[in-house]
Parts: structure tokens; sequence; C-alpha cells
């Protein structure tokens, strides 16, 4: 709908729409692309960010939801304003024109995304939690 109402070709302007993509195709697609762009206007705590996180990837995000909890703005990815697009597209640029920052912001975002999602951290916290509640009764 919206590339008929811009009235633009994708390829022009180096955009690939790939849709649904299979665990196989989906991380190579995701280490070749030069950035990550999340413009949800409602989330919660959204897989797509942890896993452009545990990637390693530059990340653009909204402020929706619980992306803010998720990424520290300016350190692990830049956030903007849900519903602006000239932010949107002046942190593009900015990922683009400085190759440092981004590269630095994604280190850092895919260290927290490990310690984070590490499954041993995740599988003693949760049966913490269980033995807690069932100490309860």
């Amino acid at each position: 709908i919206i590339v008929s109402w811009l009235k633009v070709n994708l390829t022009d302007i180096n955009i690939q729409l790939r849709g649904r993509l299979s665990p196989d195709k989906f991380i190579p697609t995701m280490l070749t692309s030069n950035v990550f762009c999340q413009v949800s206007h409602i989330e919660n705590s959204p897989n797509s960010i942890c896993e452009a996180m545990c990637l390693g990837m530059p990340i653009i995000a909204t402020f929706a939801g619980g992306t803010e909890s998720m990424i520290e703005n300016n350190k692990e990815g830049i956030l903007v304003q849900d519903g602006d697009p000239y932010s949107m597209a002046g942190a593009i640029v900015e990922v683009k024109n400085n190759f440092e920052k981004a590269k630095k912001m994604a280190s850092t975002a895919r260290k927290r995304a490990l310690i984070r999602h590490d499954k041993e951290k995740v599988a003693l916290e949760l049966h913490a939690l269980y033995k807690s509640i069932l100490s309860l009764e």
C-alpha cells in the first residue's frame, strides 16, 4: 500500500522487503543488513529487538511499550519518538555516517542481550521463582 501510495521503486532506494522468513533464511538476512529498524506503535517486549541485539546489529527503535527497558538510548541503540519519520530518518543517517558509534552500540547491546538471554541464568531464575511460589502454600 505504501509503495503504491509513494509511487517509488524500493530497489531504487535500496530497500528490500523480505516478508516472512524461516530461521535458516532469517539469520543470514539479518547479518547482511546494515541496521535493524523497529517502528512499532505498540510493543511489550519485542523478540525482534532481542534477536537483533543477540546478533550484534545496530538498532533504531521507537519509544513504544517496553522497548525503552530493553535498549539504553544512544548506548545500545537509538530510540526515536513513535510517529516521527524525520527522527527515524535522522537516526538511520546517523548510523550510516558514524560506523564506529554504530559498531559500539551494537557490541554493547549484544553483551547485554547475551547476559539477559543466557539459558542457564534464565532456567535458574525460573526455578527459583517456582520454588518461591510453591513455598507460599
